[in-house]
């Protein structure tokens, strides 16, 4: 039962990390959009609405951090308390 709980925690911070991976591409190509426009028609609004989703991106990237490190602070729980054989 152990090990079920794991693989589905495992699961879960797996595809929380990939959510938080999609939503930093997907600022990323905000904030690309954002210049290419500000390049083109020098707009402040534009390099405004790229400094936005760039803290915005910033977030979805301290939110993956910290499911890196928790993942990682899980390994080594299981490592540790796996028995020798």
């Amino acid at each position: 039962m152990w090990r079920m709980t794991q693989a589905v925690t495992r699961r879960t911070h797996s595809t929380r990390a990939r959510r938080e991976i999609s939503d930093i591409l997907e600022q990323l190509y905000v904030i690309e959009e954002a210049i290419t426009v500000f390049d083109r028609k020098r707009e402040g609004g534009e390099l405004a609405r790229a400094s936005r989703d760039y803290d915005t991106m910033l977030l979805h990237v301290d939110r993956l951090g910290e499911l890196l490190r928790e993942l990682r602070k899980q390994q080594e729980t299981e490592l540790t308390a796996a028995p020798v054989p």
